[in-house]
């Protein structure tokens, strides 16, 4: 999951690769991510494959099927999230800002799932055996999400001075227990 946060506009843009074994030959696939999000492509083998997003679900069509295997997705995915109206019971982003006027943002989405913020299987009884999770934020700031920190470098987006984090979680995890 990749992920450039503009605080100041409440928004999220980036992508997230799927990493999916395929137990069954298939025609269809569907994800989750709420439809307040645009997706703006989805690639297979680097190449664009047709898609539509209906009602929080992502259905993607593999024109000639997918046999069985291990395959890769990549959703490139923008929208500003859901906010959360009594977190943690509403799920959805938490902005605010602290004593120093410095941006803060959290998310809960222990109950509504993960895809309120980002497209993938969202399903209780599915865990990713790993997640890796890159950031980036106004260089005044960090992240913190789960994990063990594996990266972090000053960069620079559309002429803005931010700071890119990558966060590595090796184990399964639920895709709802990620967090920011």
């Amino acid at each position: 999951l990749c992920l450039d946060f503009d605080l100041d506009n409440k928004f999220i843009k980036g992508s997230n690769t799927i990493f999916f074994n395929n137990s069954e030959i298939i025609d269809t696939l569907q994800i989750n991510l709420f439809q307040n999000f645009v997706v703006d492509s989805i690639l297979f083998f680097k190449s664009k494959i047709d898609f539509e997003h209906i009602n929080n679900d992502i259905l993607i069509f593999f024109e000639d099927g997918l046999d069985l295997g291990n395959y890769n997705i990549k959703v490139f995915y923008r929208g500003n999230p859901n906010v959360a109206k009594n977190a943690p019971w509403d799920g959805g982003f938490v902005w605010g800002k602290d004593s120093f006027n410095n941006h803060w943002v959290g998310v809960a989405c222990q109950g509504d799932g993960s895809s309120i913020w980002w497209p993938g299987n969202d399903v209780l009884f599915d865990e990713a055996d790993s997640i890796s999770f890159s950031a980036t934020v106004p260089s005044n700031l960090k992240v913190v999400s789960n994990g063990n920190l594996s990266f972090s470098k000053d960069t620079i987006i559309n002429g803005l001075e931010k700071k890119l984090f990558v966060w590595k979680n090796s184990y399964p995890i639920n895709n709802y227990n990620l967090s920011v």
